[in-house]
């Protein structure tokens, strides 16, 4: 228990594509959640590089076509 009285949780996040523990793990801080899988900043970044080159290189797309794009990112860097 801590000074509070309430009950501490240590709760252990993993990046589900670099399989690495974030320490400290606070979300939208130092990981982010996408789709139902955590990241940490630095493959949040090379998601995010990835997802937009394959943007950019296409013409205009729909805001569903970007959400399957992205989709189909996640699944790749996070093997399944």
């Amino acid at each position: 228990m801590d000074s509070d009285g309430k009950e501490s949780v240590m709760i252990s996040i993993r990046c589900d594509a670099c399989r690495k523990d974030i320490k400290d793990a606070r979300k939208d801080v130092n990981y982010i959640s996408i789709l139902g899988r955590d990241f940490c900043s630095s493959c949040n970044d090379k998601l995010r590089e990835n997802a937009g080159k394959a943007w950019m290189s296409r013409a205009p797309m729909h805001y569903a076509e970007y959400q399957t794009l992205l989709q189909k990112t996640v699944v790749k860097m996070t093997a399944g």
